[in-house]
């Protein structure tokens, strides 16, 4: 009886701590979906990004801003699909690493899943404030207001979604932080990975909040952001290798 009772509570604990009480190739398989979600967000952020940058925002000129958006709506549109999938692959990447985490720390694992998730509450908020100049060029109000207002409240929008994005950033730092303490615990990866993550997090703490409050600071220490996506695509890499035990090829439970 104990040494039936002894079998049942060493198969429900991850052998010598390092993977979670799923089988092997279970979790395998979601670290690789998570990977793969991962290199999906970074992807279809960095094209949604730059192509706003490059193609519809004129910094200098509201008034051409607007052409570029009526001239190109199709683009705006695409922008507005890659910034929905973010957000989607983004919920259920959360889901993942929680799921992956959890028999190391709950508690980590938790708060990373929260302030991931406060962060794509903001986001969905920020893609819809992104659309809306599609809106309001649809709309009867631009019939009856002149070009540089419309271009006034356009380039509004596109203020308000940049800062929006920034105070997503605040979340997701937080998010960082305990996600790469989890990490840790876990003993999957080299522990360069979660020093990353912790640099990656205070980057995006940095740069949201300065984006607030001194904004010329902000500017001036943009490349900083270097750090976060090195640091991510180091993550993002390590869940495509897949998690390896260091067992090899042994059963993950004991017998």
């Amino acid at each position: 009886m104990a040494s039936a009772t002894q079998q049942a509570t060493n198969r429900a604990l991850p052998a010598n701590n390092y993977l979670p009480p799923t089988t092997r190739a279970g979790t395998v398989n979601l670290s690789l979906l998570a990977g793969m979600l991962y290199l999906a967000i970074i992807l279809s952020g960095a094209c949604g990004e730059l192509l706003i940058r490059t193609l519809l925002v004129d910094t200098t000129s509201s008034l051409l801003t607007l052409e570029n958006i009526q001239t190109n709506i199709g683009l705006f549109k695409l922008i507005f699909v890659l910034n929905t999938l973010m957000v989607l692959c983004d919920i259920t990447l959360a889901v993942l690493l929680y799921y992956l985490l959890t028999p190391y720390s709950p508690i980590l694992a938790t708060l990373s899943l929260v302030f991931r998730l406060c962060q794509a509450f903001i986001l969905c908020i920020n893609v819809l404030e992104y659309y809306s100049p599609a809106l309001l060029l649809d709309s009867s109000l631009a019939t009856v207001m002149s070009k540089p207002q419309i271009a006034g409240k356009v380039e509004l929008n596109f203020s308000m979604y940049s800062y929006g994005y920034d105070f997503a950033l605040i979340f997701f730092s937080l998010s960082n932080l305990f996600l790469g303490m989890a990490i840790l615990k876990t003993k999957w990866f080299s522990s360069v990975i979660s020093y990353g993550l912790w640099l990656a997090a205070a980057v995006y703490m940095f740069g949201s909040i300065s984006r607030f409050i001194e904004p010329n600071l902000a500017e001036s220490t943009s490349s900083l952001y270097l750090i976060p996506f090195v640091a991510e695509a180091a993550f993002c890499a390590c869940l495509l290798s897949t998690i390896r035990n260091k067992q090899g090829d042994k059963d993950d439970y004991q017998k």
